[in-house]
């Protein structure tokens, strides 16, 4: 899928975006890819760009509500 994310945040900060509140909706957990790839190379790459500030919000992983959530869903089938 494009446009690629380490191409598109590389421009951000010359377009004025100089801050990012990142995160990975497909993922229900955090991974190496969100934790290496976006919270750290990513983060990287955009303030070598001239970017101010990325912030990678945690995945569900065991928040309660989620926990919750997916039980019932298994429950139904």
């Amino acid at each position: 899928m494009q446009p690629y994310t380490d191409v598109v945040l590389k421009d951000l900060p010359g377009e004025g975006k100089k801050k990012v509140l990142a995160f990975s909706p497909a993922f229900i957990a955090d991974c190496l890819e969100t934790t290496l790839e976006v919270g750290e190379e990513f983060k990287e790459e955009f303030e070598e760009a001239g970017g101010d500030e990325w912030d990678l919000v945690p995945s569900l992983n065991t928040s309660e509500t989620w926990v919750e959530c997916l039980k019932e869903l298994v429950e139904e089938v």
